[in-house]
């Protein structure tokens, strides 16, 4: 799916909407007839973002990231733990460059 066009990622993620999220994702486009063909991945993203991820939720899981620190830790164990942080806020996360960045806040120099 990474490699596939923008229009063919929107398609396979919809289809694997259920439940209330696919109710919900329906009475979206229901009222922008002919918008939903044209609906790009990160446009997708947003929407799903904004309607089950909200902004005060991502600050909360931000947090816990911002604020870890290797302490007492081997850099094992605080990569480990940064790894299982950063998955819920990939935005923090989302180039090497941020990644290095975040990582070295937190290490403990000597």
């Amino acid at each position: 799916v990474m490699d596939c066009p923008d229009h063919y990622r929107v398609i396979c993620a919809q289809i694997q909407l259920t439940g209330d999220a696919r109710l919900w994702w329906n009475a979206h486009w229901s009222m922008r007839p002919g918008e939903k063909e044209g609906c790009t991945w990160d446009q997708f993203k947003e929407l799903i973002r904004g309607k089950y991820y909200p902004s005060y939720y991502r600050a909360d899981m931000e947090r816990p990231v911002l604020a870890l620190r290797q302490g007492i830790r081997s850099v094992d164990k605080y990569e480990r733990e940064f790894t299982r942080l950063g998955s819920f806020v990939p935005d923090l996360v989302s180039t090497e460059e941020k990644r290095a960045l975040r990582f070295t806040d937190g290490l403990l120099l000597a």
